[in-house]
């Protein structure tokens, strides 16, 4: 019954980089925290996004979810 949960959560797990799969021994293991994060450089075409998206989620923030979803079009 847990089948399905438990290939989402590796998935989750992997894509996080919280844990490596070995395909040839059909293994997983936790994978150590980076020392260092690497800091993300955003590309000058995308910098303006950031202040949208904050001033767009303050608006919807005022919103019910339903409202928000009828507005962008999202069905669920």
């Amino acid at each position: 019954m847990l089948r399905t949960l438990t290939l989402q959560s590796l998935a989750m797990g992997v894509s996080g980089r919280l844990m490596s799969v070995d395909y040839a021994n059909g293994t997983v293991r936790a994978n150590t925290p980076e020392q260092k994060q690497k800091k993300l450089v955003l590309p000058e075409r995308v910098k303006h996004v950031g202040p949208a998206a904050e001033k767009l989620g303050y608006w919807f923030s005022k919103l019910s979810i339903a409202q928000v979803t009828t507005l962008l079009r999202v069905e669920f």
